[in-house]
C-alpha cells in the first residue's frame, strides 16, 4: 500500500470532497420507489448507471431533478410495477428493482 508522508512544522489544511459510491448509490435508488414520497441523496455520482436507473425511475412514474450534486426523486406518482426491458438490458444491476 503506499502512502504520502508529511513533514514540516506547519500544520496540514485544505478540504477534499469526494464522489459518491456507485455501489452504494444503485440500490439507494431502486428503493427510493418504496418510500412515496421524496428522497434527497447528496453527492451523488452523475454517471452513466446513474443515469439508467434515472430513465427506469422515470418510466415507472417518478419525477427527478438534479440541484448540483444532489438528486431529488419523487416517487408519489408512480403508476407502473414493470421495468421497460431495453432499460433493463442497459444495466445488470436493474434486478435490484426485483
Amino acid at each position: 500500500m503506499s502512502f504520502i508522508e508529511l513533514s514540516g512544522t506547519e500544520g496540514l489544511y485544505g478540504e477534499v470532497k469526494l464522489q459518491g459510491s456507485k455501489n452504494s448509490v444503485l440500490p439507494i435508488l431502486a428503493a427510493s420507489i418504496v418510500n412515496k414520497g421524496i428522497t434527497v441523496l447528496h453527492n451523488c455520482p452523475r454517471i452513466s448507471d446513474v443515469s439508467n436507473t434515472i430513465s427506469i425511475l422515470k418510466d415507472i412514474g417518478c419525477h427527478t431533478k438534479w440541484n448540483n450534486d444532489s438528486l431529488i426523486i419523487d416517487a408519489t406518482e408512480i403508476n407502473s410495477d414493470e421495468i421497460n426491458e431495453e432499460y433493463a438490458k442497459q444495466m445488470r444491476s436493474s434486478v435490484i428493482f426485483a
